[in-house]
């Protein structure tokens, strides 16, 4: 039936997920071993070995990932291996390469010379001239799609000695034979866990304009589930049986606090110059423009004459769907206070806002995750108040930055997520 609505129907081509605060895991393997084409050396040591007899003796190491969420976006992970000192002392200066392997349903019983791959390049040539304690392998992770990973609860690593000489170098095993520390691996998500809700339908359905354009009200509503703050994004587009056109609002990223349930209702203008017949106006909620956690749509028919309800005159509530959540108070605070940033993740540019009860003298500074200072990003005195500054992450690599603010005695660290 023309003008036909479906109200606040969940687009059938979308399956809700769960979007990640973040969270930090340091993981030891649960198995290890040895093995080239035709020799298993399983005595609870990985190495990268290289001989002209028996070629390459690459170290396996298997992970259990089951207390990360299957939907758990991960956005760093950090490799600690333990070098033996002793025997396995690097011999030769052996040129390590980490890689994934796609093999991970093994165990030290079941598995065969030859049978685990070596997938994808994680990270390549670490030197090893000499002893060294530990080594961090920073490993490359949009290098492959951790996604199936997750949801089998395992990953595994791979060690290759890349050079054709004899040299090699041993690290420690899961099982810690020969003594020593085992191998660790931190991952870190952009992740407790909050889950998502959007609800979008028409004030006054059906919803029909006519063919030179008009525009209508519409409520939408977002839902953060959980019981802790989250981040996402809202967007909204409109499309017909064929294309999906340009956003026609969005995406506004914001941090809501566990529970938060804002509802607005908007203006949305539909132009004449849209082919008429049946569109779908859609709302998301995720990360964008790809990771979808939740969306809504109904149905608005685009009239081929000059008839129609446009709802043009009319009052309506307008304005950002979070303000309640993001509106700076203009009362000097009562406390000094950082707050979250803003998109959280972000790419390239984000907002830290922070409040002051008294005027002071104020440093930021943004930290990679391993403690290392890409900048001071603002140094300057400022009254009381509510501030926000802008950081730009155009030169930095995708990964988790620490800021710290420094406002007289005050001081207070907090993560965000540059994804690229």
């Amino acid at each position: 039936m023309e003008g036909a609505v479906i109200q606040s129907a969940k687009n059938p081509s979308h399956t809700p997920q769960v979007n990640q605060t973040d969270e930090t895991y340091t993981i030891t393997p649960f198995e290890s071993v040895s093995l080239n084409a035709s020799q298993i050396w399983n005595d609870n040591r990985h190495r990268a070995y290289f001989s002209p007899s028996i070629g390459n003796l690459d170290g396996f190491l298997l992970f259990d990932v089951t207390q990360i969420p299957d939907n758990a976006q991960i956005v760093s992970m950090t490799l600690r291996g333990n070098l033996e000192n002793a025997f396995g002392s690097p011999y030769a200066n052996p040129i390590v390469d980490i890689y994934y392997s796609g093999d991970d349903n093994w165990t030290r019983s079941t598995v065969q010379p030859g049978s685990l791959s070596l997938d994808v390049l994680l990270t390549d040539n670490v030197p090893f001239s000499s002893y060294e304690p530990y080594h961090d392998f920073t490993l490359n992770v949009s290098a492959h799609n951790w996604s199936q990973d997750l949801l089998d609860n395992r990953i595994c690593i791979g060690f290759k000695d890349d050079v054709t000489y004899y040299s090699y170098v041993y690290f420690y095993g899961a099982y810690g034979d020969p003594s020593g520390p085992a191998p660790q691996l931190t991952i870190v998500t952009s992740g407790g866990v909050a889950s998502w809700d959007v609800n979008t339908s028409p004030v006054n359905p059906p919803v029909i304009i006519p063919a030179n354009g008009g525009s209508f009200p519409y409520n939408i509503n977002v839902h953060n589930l959980g019981t802790t703050p989250g981040t996402i994004s809202l967007w909204n587009k409109v499309r017909d049986a064929s294309n999906l056109y340009t956003n026609v609002f969005g995406p506004v990223t914001r941090t809501l606090p566990g529970g938060a349930n804002p509802s607005r209702i908007f203006n949305q203008t539909i132009a004449g110059t849209i082919s008429s017949g049946t569109l779908y106006f859609i709302s998301y909620v995720g990360t964008y423009p790809n990771t979808i956690a939740d969306s809504s749509f109904f149905t608005i028919t685009k009239s081929a004459v000059a008839d129609g309800n446009p709802w043009i005159g009319e009052s309506y509530v307008t304005g950002d769907l979070f303000d309640e959540f993001v509106t700076v108070n203009n009362a000097t605070p009562t406390k000094s206070m950082l707050v979250q940033n803003y998109p959280n993740p972000f790419n390239p540019t984000t907002t830290i806002r922070f409040d002051l009860p008294q005027a002071a003298q104020v440093t930021l500074d943004v930290f990679d995750i391993n403690g290392r200072a890409v900048g001071v990003q603002h140094v300057e005195p400022l009254q009381s108040g509510s501030h926000e500054i802008t950081f730009d992450g155009s030169g930095l690599p995708s990964g988790v930055y620490l800021y710290k603010l420094q406002a007289g005695d005050y001081s207070a660290v907090s993560k965000m997520v540059l994804l690229k």
